[in-house]
């Protein structure tokens, strides 16, 4: 099987440690994979990019030989996504906005996937930020609970927002109990607000979807649904970014009734946006179409309104100034003294041996501890070991998809390959053409 072997010594040389040699046998890779090839290559991919610095190179590599051919290598899509969801734990991997640009991709061209890609996107962004800060980082202080809760991309964060969103009637689960799930993880997190303001923008969208989907999927859900958005979304509308609280206005006005109360019978209309199924569209669709006639897109709609001048300016010192220089940096002092009292109450040492700096031993002391928890104490770490896998939500939906894999045919997946493009504008050319010779072709 000279295939087969060919194949098992390029595999054999991505792991070399010299760059050429890896980059030659990454393209080789790319040229001799077939789909029955394909699944082996990627676990192998994944594995080296684990134990490698250079993980960027095997993501690539994966991420372009998913994608060829619309995916034509990819046979169990499933197993894919898990596969794109492991990839985007790299928060700092310069591939994130392809990981996530395929995972939506998919979803919309698969249909067959979309129960367990809404259920698995659900398990990303429902994530409890105490219990997973404390499994994988109970001892490192310096680590953001909100991004070691999340664990994945924030690209990522937005496109599991958005499927669950769009996708929201494909959940396998009950619907009365996966929406207020769904809309909860999505709005009423506090690490959503800590987001960039595109991903808040998807969330808070995504969360009026799921609420406008409720009358027909989850009407038993439809009014804790409405009560959350009309509970978080004023937080939203109060932020400082323009996008933020432009979407989160709209939502709660279209939410709610007059005078701000719950109105039922406002999601109700909602229903018609989800009535046209959602179809992938070609790049550069937007800028084929045509622009209406008289619609001048450099015109802005309202004239643009000139900041007001003050009368009266405060003086201010001159910043070359050498003898004042205090005064350019606040003049409230008053200011600056409430700033300083909080960083101070918290830089108070507590006196306790965790947090004293005069307390001798407590290194060793804690050291020893750890070890001993961790090798000597075997139930203890094995423990810890399966909270913390419990707490792991890709091993979760991997479990969950051995589960319904098991003993079962494998599924045949039909994949929507062709893309919505804008109409040809030539298409009127020839309507307008004899309408102009028939005009001027003489009269009666």
């Amino acid at each position: 099987h000279p295939v087969a072997d060919l194949h098992a010594k390029v595999l054999c040389c991505i792991e070399e440690t010299d760059p050429t040699a890896r980059m030659v046998a990454l393209r080789l890779l790319d040229l001799i994979v077939t789909p029955a090839s394909f699944a082996d290559a990627v676990k192998k991919l994944m594995e080296f990019s684990k134990k490698s610095l250079c993980a960027d190179e095997f993501h690539k590599t994966i991420l372009r030989i998913g994608a060829r051919d619309c995916y034509a290598l990819v046979e169990d899509f499933a197993w894919y996504l898990l596969i794109l969801a492991d990839i985007s734990r790299s928060l700092d991997s310069e591939h994130a906005g392809e990981v996530a640009e395929q995972f939506t991709d998919i979803i919309v061209r698969v249909a067959g996937v979309r129960p367990y890609a809404v259920q698995l996107a659900l398990s990303l962004l429902d994530r409890d930020p105490s219990a997973a800060s404390s499994a994988t980082a109970a001892d490192d202080e310096d680590i953001n609970p909100s991004t070691a809760s999340l664990e994945i991309a924030p690209s990522m964060l937005g496109a599991c927002a958005w499927v669950v969103g769009e996708f929201h009637r494909d959940f396998e689960g009950e619907a009365e109990v996966c929406f207020p799930k769904a809309v909860k993880a999505l709005i009423a997190a506090k690490s959503v607000r800590e987001m960039e303001p595109a991903i808040q923008t998807l969330c808070i969208w995504s969360a009026f979807k799921v609420t406008l989907g409720a009358p027909e999927h989850a009407p038993g859900a439809a009014a804790e649904l409405q009560a959350l958005l009309l509970a978080h979304l004023p937080g939203f509308v109060t932020s400082t970014h323009p996008d933020v609280s432009e979407r989160a206005t709209l939502a709660l006005h279209l939410t709610s009734g007059p005078g701000g109360a719950a109105d039922p019978s406002s999601l109700a209309l909602g229903g018609q946006l989800f009535a046209e199924p959602l179809l992938p569209v070609a790049a550069g669709t937007q800028k084929a179409m045509p622009v209406p006639a008289g619609l001048d897109l450099d015109v802005p709609f309202f004239a643009p309104e000139e900041a007001p001048v003050a009368s009266f300016a405060p003086m201010r010192a001159d910043p070359t100034d050498p003898y004042a220089l205090a005064a350019t940096y606040k003049d409230d002092l008053g200011f600056l003294a409430a700033q300083e009292a909080p960083h101070a109450a918290a830089s108070t040492p507590s006196g306790t041996e965790h947090s004293s700096l005069f307390y001798l031993g407590g290194s060793k002391d804690r050291a020893s501890v750890a070890e001993g928890q961790g090798t000597s104490g075997g139930p203890s770490g094995a423990a810890g070991a399966q909270a913390a896998a419990k707490l792991d939500p890709l091993e979760q939906m991997r479990q969950k998809l051995a589960t319904a894999r098991a003993g079962a045919t494998a599924t045949k997946y039909e994949v929507l390959r062709e893309d919505v493009r804008a109409p040809a504008p030539a298409a009127a050319a020839p309507a307008a053409g004899a309408a102009a010779g028939g005009g001027g072709g003489g009269g009666p």
